[in-house]
């Protein structure tokens, strides 16, 4: 089998779709090298088959690899030829069916409420962007809320992070004032909540709630570009970019309608 024949199995036996072989449920799931075995005998005895099991889960580089398999598998030539067009033309709309999935995928995390999406998680993989729009306009009764919700959960790690962004809050209020205004005392009383709300109305312009929403939503986009984009390096995208399930299929097929009457009357304006 050549580099490319062994690189089509790969695709096919890491992705977690694929469906290899039917299995029982007391059957200990397939190893890689088990699947890429059976993967392997399918592709070399009978690529035809292949391509109709999985022909939507490759792309167009892949293409070129059965298109110089038709000569030589004249009986299933019209089935190969068939299925890499089918690569191809899918291949030609990929970027946007990518991510319209991704889209797809995403918003129905978030409105699942789905852990990768919470306020938390954002903040742990943006802190920096997090803290430029979001956290340094939270209050004390904010950043204590939200202690509190992460001792209910048990996770001692946000609730740490919480207690700490309280402490550079308070650490750059005082800086701030030392430098604008000398010293107001504000260290001494950081342990008081009026003086803390006392140094904060001096030492920076009032946030609006309005623009304190806007750079919140402002966080959220930037997440959700980020996502779309496929630069979440924690996120497994072949759980969705190969998954059907997240197709909008009545997008699609209005599309395809389209395209139809489109090409129809491209047809009779050309016999006209």
């Amino acid at each position: 089998m050549t580099l490319q024949g062994e690189d089509i199995v790969t695709v096919i036996a890491l992705n977690p779709n694929a469906r290899i072989k039917n299995q029982s449920r007391d059957e200990p799931d397939l190893t890689v090298e088990e699947k890429k075995t059976i993967l392997s005998r399918l592709l070399n005895e009978k690529p035809a088959i292949f391509l109709a099991k999985y022909h939507e889960l490759l792309n167009n580089e892949h293409s070129a690899y059965f298109t110089n398999l038709i000569e030589s598998n004249q009986n299933s030539a019209y089935e190969i030829e068939f299925y890499v067009n089918a690569i191809k033309d899918r291949s030609t709309d990929f970027s946007l069916q990518t991510r319209n999935r991704r889209y797809n995928a995403m918003e129905d995390m978030i409105s699942e409420e789905h852990p990768f999406f919470s306020e938390e998680e954002m903040r742990q993989r943006q802190p920096l962007l997090y803290e430029q729009l979001v956290g340094q306009y939270l209050t004390e009764k904010e950043i204590h809320e939200q202690v509190a919700k992460s001792n209910q959960t048990g996770d001692m790690r946000l609730s740490t992070m919480f207690m700490q962004q309280m402490e550079n809050m308070q650490s750059r209020l005082t800086e701030q004032l030392m430098e604008e205004y000398g010293d107001l005392n504000c260290e001494n009383d950081s342990d008081s909540d009026d003086s803390i709300d006392e140094c904060r109305s001096a030492s920076r312009e009032p946030i609006t709630p309005a623009w304190k929403s806007h750079l919140k939503a402002e966080f959220l986009n930037h997440m959700k570009e980020k996502f779309i984009s496929g630069k979440e390096m924690d996120f497994d995208y072949t759980t969705v970019d190969s998954n059907t399930k997240y197709d909008d299929f009545e997008a699609i097929n209005r599309d395809a309608e389209e395209k139809y009457f489109n090409e129809d009357d491209d047809e009779q304006i050309a016999t006209n």
